[in-house]
């Protein structure tokens, strides 16, 4: 069992709540059973599996485990109660994108809670990765992770996307937009363009696409909507054309 806070294992894994680590090493860690089981139930094999000595069976006997004393993994964690179970990860290999029916192009993403909640989401409705671009939050950070709930690692995202390298009908999602997102009737392959959390999408984005829709709000509500929330309604929206014309 590890018992000192100088195990070298136990202060890479620390360093892995920097994103400037993660990039570096190509590494990054599942915190929490759920996520852990998640990514086993996926395929993906850790590197390490550091685990409190109470850690369930199934995570305590895997082969690359290791004991730590639960006091130590938990100052190494990100959560702030700790985890009994924790996973280090290689980052996950990058799907092709283009070939989907639906992407979802996310440029500006800043919050990670709102990163790993769109690709929730996206795979719940779309059967690409997400797309974000290098401005983006890191999908690999510990409270992405978490809002994604496992479901980064069935559909991995991908992180340093550009519009010009996705294939379809280019719908961008503005507050301005002319066209009500529930009202669109488009054939795939269809990419939806959302924006920042501040500024939205840029006017070069805007411009670049082929339809600016809204998501129709009540007069006298929010003048916006959070950028994980509006991304899984338009998706929604969207989605049910493309797959009402799959099952006819």
């Amino acid at each position: 069992m590890i018992t000192s806070k100088d195990n070298p294992h136990l202060k890479d894994l620390k360093k892995l709540q920097q994103k400037r680590f993660r990039l570096r090493t190509g590494k990054f860690a599942a915190e929490g059973e759920d996520l852990v089981a998640a990514a086993l139930s996926a395929g993906r094999q850790p590197e390490t599996i550091f685990c409190a000595p109470d850690a369930p069976p199934e995570f305590a006997g895997h082969e690359r485990a290791l004991i730590v004393d639960y006091d130590l993994l938990a100052g190494a964690c990100a959560l702030g109660s700790g985890a009994r179970v924790v996973g280090v990860f290689a980052h996950l290999a990058q799907a092709p994108v283009g070939g989907g029916a639906l992407t979802l192009f996310a440029p500006g993403v800043s919050d990670p809670g709102n990163v790993g909640t769109i690709i929730r989401s996206a795979a719940a409705f779309t059967d690409s990765p997400v797309c974000f671009a290098n401005e983006s939050a890191d999908p690999y950070s510990p409270k992405a992770l978490r809002a994604a709930m496992g479901t980064t690692f069935t559909h991995p995202p991908q992180s340093d996307s550009q519009l010009a390298d996705l294939r379809g009908t280019i719908v961008a999602l503005d507050a301005s937009g002319s066209n009500d997102i529930g009202q669109l009737e488009l054939a795939a392959p269809i990419v939806l363009a959302i924006g920042s959390e501040r500024d939205g999408l840029g006017s070069e984005l805007i411009e670049a696409a082929d339809v600016v829709a809204r998501i129709p709000m009540r007069s006298g509500g929010p003048e916006s909507l959070n950028v994980a929330m509006a991304a899984t309604i338009a998706l929604y929206e969207l989605s049910k054309g493309i797959n009402q014309e799959t099952t006819k």
